[in-house]
């Protein structure tokens, strides 16, 4: 496995080389889901080495191919979303998003289900859905993007993504949007995206949701 320095350097060689030869080394540095390849992914994208639909996609799939989402990486994460080219384009943070709170749900949400994509048991756990990177750090900024949010779009988006996180600490954010708000949260198409979301928490905590 290579390390970040030595992918950095593999990149500046490959940089000087036609596109095509890019953007297969940005796709096999995608797809080897390391940590340290993801964390140059992320140096690329705020670096703006990558930009556009590439830098989208990018975002869309380390949540798919990331192998040990631990809690120092999910932190790294958070940062970029809050960069600014991530928050200047509107489908590269909806997707990070997207992203950032799916891989959540799979390394913290249940010991069981991360077991089974994560080497847990030689590393032991990641992190726990109580885990301050989520409780302190995601959850409180994804609740301001919903409250700052413009348009029912961004709203909906910010909806699907508590949904993506899937544990219990969503239920006190859905709750009034599902109930609805005069004035704010009266939006039909968002209570029902708000009680979609509780598709997870359905299974874990019932109670919660009933």
């Amino acid at each position: 496995m290579f390390s970040f320095d030595e992918l950095k350097s593999l990149w500046q060689e490959v940089k000087a080389m036609d596109w095509v030869t890019m953007g297969l080394f940005v796709d096999c540095v995608v797809q080897s889901g390391s940590n340290p390849a993801i964390m140059l992914v992320k140096e690329w994208i705020e670096t703006e080495q990558i930009t556009g639909a590439k830098a989208t996609w990018a975002l869309a799939a380390i949540g798919y191919f990331a192998k040990t989402p631990t809690r120092e990486l999910l932190h790294e994460l958070i940062n970029l979303l809050k960069s600014a080219p991530v928050q200047s384009d509107r489908a590269m943070l909806h997707s990070t998003m997207m992203t950032v709170a799916d891989l959540m749900n799979a390394a913290c949400g249940s010991r069981f289900a991360a077991s089974k994509r994560f080497p847990i048991s030689a590393m032991g756990n990641f992190c726990d859905s109580k885990d301050t990177v989520i409780i302190d750090e995601f959850l409180p900024w994804l609740t301001k993007e919903l409250e700052s949010s413009q348009s029912s779009v961004e709203r909906i988006v910010a909806l699907s993504a508590f949904g993506s996180l899937g544990l219990e600490e969503i239920v006190p954010v859905l709750l009034p949007i599902i109930r609805g708000t005069p004035g704010k949260f009266d939006d039909t198409a968002e209570r029902v995206r708000a009680i979609l979301s509780l598709h997870r928490v359905v299974f874990t905590v019932p109670e919660k949701v009933h």
